[in-house]
């Protein structure tokens, strides 16, 4: 019968860190962040998230070009916008930004994994919230009207708040 060689504490917990060097990490990566807690926590976490969703590009390397098709053509409307040369086109995400509705939704897709249907999220999921926001009370539309302003100015809450007397 053969027996085990006895370690102690410091020397197991040893053995077990050099078996699974990378241990700390990969719990730190699985594990659910904390809530902001704070005005400053949550005024950085929306300044991220909000920055996140914005393009980097606002114009693509094409040119773009107004052009009516044949009905439109009959109904008297004209072209409108750019030159005959063209006009920069925007980047289609600047573009999708500015026409698009902030509840837009894309196809969820998972890496090396095909989407299955029905599975979709918000593009721009921080101005699908404020939009949900403002589509309630009055108190509601102001909420969402004082996050837009903070966002606008920079992410300072003060100025915003003096403005709308809050």
């Amino acid at each position: 019968m053969t027996t085990l060689p006895r370690y102690s504490e410091a020397q197991s917990a040893a053995l077990y860190d050099r078996e699974q060097p990378f241990r700390t990490e990969h719990l730190a990566s699985t594990r659910e962040p904390a809530p902001p807690r704070g005005l400053h926590q949550l005024l950085h976490w929306f300044r991220l998230r909000f920055t996140e969703e914005m393009p980097e590009d606002i114009h693509g390397a094409a040119l773009w070009h107004d052009f009516v098709n044949a009905t439109e053509r009959q109904a008297g409307i004209q072209p409108q916008g750019g030159s005959l040369l063209g006009a920069p086109s925007w980047d289609d995400g600047f573009r999708r930004l500015m026409e698009n509705s902030p509840k837009e939704t894309e196809v969820s897709e998972y890496e090396g994994h095909e989407a299955r249907e029905g599975e979709e999220h918000y593009a721009r999921p921080m101005r699908a919230a404020i939009a949900n926001v403002s589509g309630a009370s009055e108190e509601r539309r102001k909420r969402a009207e004082f996050l837009l302003r903070v966002a606008a100015s920079g992410f300072d809450w003060f100025g915003p708040a003096v403005r709308m007397k809050i």
